[in-house]
């Protein structure tokens, strides 16, 4: 659950904080799922309902590296919850629930996608090499 307000993001009895463009850019995400969304949507969706102190950031950084920094921490953010980002490229990006944070860690860690992989927090690694050992 994205409690924007809050600013935190909660599943079951684990609740971490989330920024407010992270928020806005997980609720498109999570609206049309199992659909995907395009970077230029989700550009839209970090801009819209920004407070007056984001506005005029956004004004000025409204592109796609922006998009890509506001991507890298939210997969960080909910590794931990065992969802990841799934890019497809020429298509869109979508949120899919993998179960774990050992989960997502292996699929970022096979994931074909391009560019730099997140580092996923020391908790999903522990889970990871926790569920190797016991394999």
């Amino acid at each position: 659950m994205i409690d924007e307000a809050g600013r935190t993001l909660s599943r079951g009895e684990k609740r971490i904080g989330i920024r407010p463009q992270e928020a806005r850019v997980l609720r498109a995400l999570m609206d049309v799922r199992p659909g995907r969304v395009l970077r230029a949507d989700l550009i839209a969706a970090m801009a819209r309902g920004a407070g007056p102190d984001e506005t005029a950031v956004y004004a000025q950084e409204r592109d796609y590296a922006q998009l890509s920094v506001v991507m890298h921490r939210l997969r960080n953010r909910i590794a931990d919850f065992g969802l990841v980002i799934d890019t497809e490229y020429g298509v869109g990006h979508a949120v899919i629930d993998v179960g774990s944070a050992a989960a997502a860690l292996a699929y970022y860690a096979q994931s074909p996608q391009a560019g730099p992989r997140p580092s996923i927090s020391a908790a999903a690694r522990r889970l990871a090499h926790q569920a190797e050992a016991a394999a």
